[in-house]
């Protein structure tokens, strides 16, 4: 399987597409899609069937090609569908469990540091910045390339120190930093 190694380093194009028994399906790949994703895996009033249904809307573009007929459902188990999303959603890498997004790891947990939709004026803003790219203007990025480019940003840049606030671990806290 390709890998993000394989995108940045090769000759690779990130997938448009996912495998699923021998089977290429085209799947939604902008940024914006796996976003909302995220947002939808994190949000508890959210039914998980409706979560799942949300998500499996991914294969949109094989329903368009004619690979998936809606009436009779999809060609694979619906299990295999969302592993093989879940492995694009990561990146090429092993899959994640349900919520948790390119989180960092603290004291053996996963620590979320942001949240889409809590902080997207500071990821808008901190893209506009560092990369000179406005992300409302911006034809189609793919996920694999965002996250790249999110996990980059520097330390010193307002989306990034609120994360490491967020996650630091604090065994005693000050006044301070109560």
């Amino acid at each position: 399987m390709i890998t993000l190694f394989d995108v940045l380093v090769g000759d690779t194009p990130p997938p448009e597409h996912i495998v699923i028994g021998g089977q290429a399906f085209p799947i939604y790949t902008d940024f914006r899609y796996w976003m909302r994703v995220e947002s939808t895996l994190l949000d508890a009033d959210i039914a998980p069937e409706a979560r799942q249904m949300f998500i499996l809307s991914a294969f949109a573009p094989s329903v368009q090609a004619g690979l998936i007929d809606p009436k009779a459902g999809y060609p694979f188990s619906v299990e295999d569908g969302m592993q093989a999303l879940q492995w694009f959603y990561a990146c090429g890498t092993e899959a994640r469990k349900e919520g948790e997004g390119p989180a960092r790891r603290v004291s053996g947990r996963k620590e979320r540091g942001y949240d889409f939709k809590h902080d997207i004026s500071l990821i808008y803003s901190t893209f506009r910045s560092v990369y000179e790219m406005d992300l409302t203007k911006v034809g189609s990025l793919h996920w694999w390339v965002f996250c790249s480019m999110f996990s980059g940003l520097p330390g010193s840049t307002p989306i990034r120190e609120l994360m490491h606030a967020r996650t630091a671990k604090v065994e005693k806290p000050t006044r301070e930093q109560k």
